[in-house]
């Protein structure tokens, strides 16, 4: 399973021209299948991806179709989590490597601290 967070910024559609907030699936915390946006606490439990209490996670993210016409454009996101809250939510820079660290859709960023 996994979670959405709409993206704040409305995005032109390629194939319609609609421009729409998306929402984007991305894997970290409790999966299961809620719905945030920035300025949210995620929330922690059993099915969990991660680990709470982190100072800063980037989290990889996929957008869905356009709610217009259905096409797939194929967005990725970078989502960023601070201290288990939704900070930002923006279209990839390519700069965070989510395989560095060994877990397949998150990675801490420079600075963040391991919980204790």
């Amino acid at each position: 399973m996994f979670n959405l967070v709409l993206d704040p910024v409305p995005r032109e559609c390629p194939s319609c021209a609609t421009a729409t907030q998306r929402w984007v699936q991305y894997k970290y915390g409790a999966l299961r299948m809620s719905r945030h946006q920035v300025g949210d606490h995620i929330h922690h439990d059993e099915f969990d991806e991660g680990a709470p209490g982190h100072d800063r996670v980037g989290v990889e993210g996929l957008g869905a179709p356009c709610p217009n016409c259905g096409h797939d454009d194929d967005l990725v996101y970078d989502i960023v989590i601070e201290s288990d809250v939704i900070s930002s939510v923006a279209l990839t820079s390519g700069e965070i490597d989510y395989l560095e660290q060994g877990n397949a859709y998150w990675v801490l960023l420079p600075g963040s601290q391991r919980p204790t």
